[in-house]
């Protein structure tokens, strides 16, 4: 299995490479503050690109409420390909369960929970965060 990570910090020599790896082997692009290719319009250039010339099976991803966004976007054109996000949210309860940390992920291609459903049939169709409130 390849693994190709995106990887986002304020400079190049603030990159946590290694220390969230932990040993697996990994392409790794960086983006930066600094020189501004960690925008959101310059990762979804390199994300467009990296979709389409490697067809991954997943994409993974964790961060705030703007990448939860430009993942729903660019994987609006690539169907086949499964997205999860992992969102930097505060979570009211510290567990998930009272769902106020969860976000729907996409509406348009899949049918929406309504308003009463359970919890656990909840949790099937969306994505919720894994950070607690600190």
């Amino acid at each position: 299995m390849a693994i190709t990570a995106v990887m986002s910090a304020r400079t190049r020599d603030d990159l946590m490479e290694h220390e969230f790896l932990r040993g697996a082997s990994a392409q790794v692009h960086g983006v930066f503050d600094a020189d501004g290719s960690s925008s959101v319009d310059a990762v979804e250039v390199r994300m467009r690109s990296l979709i389409a010339q490697q067809r991954p099976d997943a994409v993974y991803t964790c961060g705030s409420h703007r990448l939860l966004m430009l993942l729903q976007r660019v994987l609006a054109d690539y169907p086949e390909v499964v997205g999860e996000v992992a969102m930097e949210q505060r979570m009211a309860c510290g567990m998930g369960v009272c769902l106020s940390c969860v976000r729907l992920f996409d509406c348009a291609t899949q049918s929406c929970p309504p308003p009463a459903a359970s919890p656990s049939s909840i949790a099937k169709r969306l994505t919720s965060t894994s950070l607690a409130p600190w």
